[in-house]
């Protein structure tokens, strides 16, 4: 990161200055056919890239800009992929409403785990295996059953965990009302926001 980028950013270090800082990234792309399995396969040199260090107020509008130059209009289906953060999520609503949210595998996971933390902790016996099991239910569009069943345990365990409770209705929230495989090798899931 160059020193002029840094200027008047807080940081993390002793001095409080900082070593990086945020910045957002998107990626504009086509698919138009599927491979042997059915996943869609991203067409080849279709992708192209918009990054910023603003804030995502301002990323977001860059991000429609570049859909749109690319054809959205027109486009049979599109799908806007994000990590599940908040500020994300409510940026995909304002500048591609109605079309349907991503939350890659990895961040959907992550915030499986934290629920999964949140009702039993990570120092449980059973945590890694349990986490496994979602991991694989995440895969199998089993979003509605993990959620169900991370909403039981939350109510039968309130007293020992009181945020288990939260962690859930949060995942619920990202994971919204249905979840299908997207991308080669199930490494990506859609979830239907609103």
């Amino acid at each position: 990161m160059v020193s002029q980028e840094l200027k008047g950013r807080r940081g993390k270090q002793a001095d409080g200055t900082a070593k990086t800082r945020q910045v957002y990234l998107g990626c504009v792309f086509t698919q138009h056919r599927t491979d042997e399995k059915g996943h869609p396969v991203r067409d080849y040199e279709s992708t192209t890239y918009v990054s910023s260090f603003k804030s995502v107020d301002a990323f977001g509008p860059l991000l429609r800009q570049e859909a749109i130059r690319r054809g959205m209009g027109s486009a049979g289906k599109v799908m806007v992929l994000i990590d599940g953060a908040a500020g994300l999520e409510n940026m995909g609503r304002q500048c591609f409403k109605d079309f349907l949210q991503i939350v890659d595998f990895f961040h959907a996971l992550e915030h499986a785990g934290q629920v999964l933390d949140a009702l039993i902790g990570k120092v449980h016996p059973d945590y890694k295996k349990r986490l496994r099991r979602w991991a694989k239910r995440l895969l199998k569009d089993k979003v509605q059953s993990l959620i169900q069943e991370a909403a039981n345990n939350a109510l039968a365990n309130r007293s020992q965990q009181p945020w288990s409770r939260h962690w859930v209705t949060s995942f619920a929230t990202r994971a919204g009302c249905n979840m299908e495989p997207f991308e080669q090798r199930a490494i990506l899931h859609r979830f239907r926001c609103g």
